[in-house]
């Protein structure tokens, strides 16, 4: 449906008005991949993510179908990006009913479920039988994601892929709220911006104390050099990987209530959780002052 001119639009509009899979299902269900797999017989065909899970009504009858569906993608609002408003609704509703249908399919399927949280695993029992989804939790390698002893040079950090707007828009509001808020006051935090692709929006932040990396090899090095990792998470779905690697890092974290979704925090003691982006930035430019919580905290 990314097909340029207008076989694209043709294929983006009969999506949008007849979804049947999520937008980014590929590829389509063929007879040579059926094919494949009688061939080979395997005894356990797994499916990562819930684009290729459509893809279970080929899997023989000898093996066993399992869906690493992770996390519920109808959750996730703004998927339309810069488009009028009635046009973004009007997609988002063909994804979300898309995504229903495919766990409604599942729930009638002999295969088994793994998700990454046990909050994912309540939002998939809405139409799977609880009994036939694992919970693997999220994480991540703490040998590699591991502090070393530098002397932090900036203040805040704030990592993701900078080019969904859901990401982008939050740093923008937070940035600008916690500037004004200091704006009377001789406190002047250096800015980690750490992300590939980042908009104009974002770009244009770039001055003395606001460095924008773009994309980088290794996220561990900018981690080293922060003191406070912010998670000004609003939207979305799924476990923000961006909190665990903050704790492997051994820094302070402080994030939207949102953002801690399925994860064990315990606010005040291994994180600071706000509920909106106002008080976020109360306790980020508190944080900022007492050098003993954010050691405490990390």
């Amino acid at each position: 449906i990314i097909s340029p001119g207008l076989k694209g639009k043709c294929k983006r509009l009969w999506h949008y008005l007849f979804p049947k899979h999520l937008s980014g299902a590929h590829p389509q269900p063929s007879a040579s991949l059926s094919a494949a797999l009688t061939a080979n017989c395997p005894s356990i065909v797994c499916f990562f993510l819930p684009r290729l899970a459509h893809l279970g009504v080929l899997v023989p009858s000898s093996a066993l179908p399992v869906y690493v569906l992770e996390e519920g993608l109808e959750r996730v609002a703004n998927l339309a990006g810069d488009l009028p408003n009635w046009k973004a609704k009007w997609i988002q509703a063909a994804e979300q009913y898309a995504a229903n249908r495919l766990y409604k399919q599942l729930a009638r399927s002999r295969g088994l479920i793994i998700s990454i949280s046990d909050f994912e695993k309540n939002w998939f029992a809405r139409y799977i039988p609880p009994e036939r989804i694992a919970v693997i939790p999220h994480g991540i390698d703490c040998d590699y994601f591991s502090p070393t002893p530098v002397e932090p040079d900036f203040d805040i950090m704030i990592c993701g892929v900078l080019s969904h707007r859901r990401n982008y828009e939050p740093i923008l509001q937070l940035f600008n709220i916690i500037e004004d808020r200091l704006r009377k006051t001789s406190l002047q935090p250096k800015w980690l911006l750490v992300g590939k692709d980042p908009p104009k929006e974002i770009a244009d932040l770039k001055n003395d104390r606001v460095v924008v990396t773009g994309r980088v090899p290794d996220v561990r090095a900018y981690y080293n050099r922060t003191k406070i990792v912010v998670v000004p998470a609003i939207e979305g779905c799924g476990v923000k990987t961006t909190v665990l690697q903050g704790w492997a890092m051994r820094r302070a974290v402080v994030a939207t209530a949102f953002a801690t979704t399925g994860l064990p925090v315990v606010n005040g003691e291994n994180i600071l959780i706000a509920k909106t982006l106002e008080v976020l930035a109360d306790k980020i430019v508190a944080l900022l002052g007492q050098p003993a919580v954010r050691e405490q905290i990390a």
